[in-house]
Order: C-alpha cells, then sequence, then structure tokens
C-alpha cells in the first residue's frame, strides 16, 4: 500500500515537473522568431498535412517544440499576437525563421 502511494506521489511529481519545466512564468526562457517569405502553416509536420494558416514575412512567432523528420527540421509555433490556444498554431519549416532575440533552439536535439 505504501509503496502504490509512493509510486503514485513520484508519478504526479514527475507529470507536473515536466509540464512546468520547460517554460518560464514570466516567459523570458521562450524563443521567439520572424518569418522570413509567406509560408503555411501545416497541422503536422509535413507538406502533405492540412494547412491551418499562412504566415507572412515579419510576422513573429513563438517557438513551442522541434521535429528533425527525414532530414527536414519542422518548429511546433504559436503565433506573438495570437490570444487563442488553438488560433495560428502550427508546423512550419525551420529554414522560414530568423531567431530575434536568441539562436533558434532544436527541443529534439537538446541544443
Amino acid at each position: 500500500m505504501i509503496r502504490t502511494l509512493c509510486l503514485i506521489g513520484l508519478l504526479c511529481f514527475l507529470v507536473t515537473f515536466s509540464c512546468t519545466a520547460c517554460t518560464a512564468r514570466d516567459g523570458s526562457g521562450l524563443s521567439r522568431a520572424a518569418v522570413t517569405m509567406k509560408i503555411d502553416l501545416h497541422s503536422q509536420p509535413g507538406f502533405d498535412s492540412q494547412t491551418t494558416c499562412t504566415l507572412l514575412p515579419g510576422d513573429r512567432v513563438v517557438l513551442l517544440d522541434s521535429l528533425n523528420q527525414n532530414g527536414t527540421l519542422w518548429y511546433l509555433v504559436q503565433a506573438s499576437d495570437s490570444t487563442s490556444s488553438r488560433g495560428r498554431r502550427g508546423w512550419i519549416l525551420a529554414d522560414a525563421l530568423v531567431a530575434l532575440d536568441t539562436p533558434l533552439k532544436c527541443f529534439s536535439c537538446g541544443v
């Protein structure tokens, strides 16, 4: 019984830590980038996935995640001016972005 409670407590701690560790509460730890060309945001990392919207040069985004798929680096981004969690969120090619404040981060690479 005590073992089970300890295991549940440990799992709750790990879930809580994994959800909060990657994002600074004040937003200062977020990587920001600007779009360099007209490009579509995709629902999944791949050209054959559904397009969620189109971004224009100069649009600013926040990097949420990355994925290296068959040698192509994709970023999950959220448009900075978007207030809803689903609006203007999707996957974009890394080649279409330029870093604003820090070098572009590869989440899956740990860099």
